[in-house]
């Protein structure tokens, strides 16, 4: 399902989309499911390390 999905915003991610997306801030991130999921991870650990360093604790 997942690479059905990718598939078609793919076909949708022209570059005047593309620019559009860009002018409001957003990101295209890898071109598969497999690139996202790392761009993913990594976002999340790199938060993840910056709460930590400032101490911020659940409420």
């Amino acid at each position: 399902m997942a690479a059905q999905h990718n598939g078609e915003v793919m076909k949708a991610m022209t570059p005047e989309l593309r620019a559009e997306l860009t002018m409001i801030n957003l990101i295209s991130v890898g071109h598969v499911p497999d690139e996202f999921t790392a761009f993913v991870k990594a976002h999340c650990a790199t938060r993840a390390n910056i709460v930590n360093q400032a101490g911020i604790q659940p409420q």
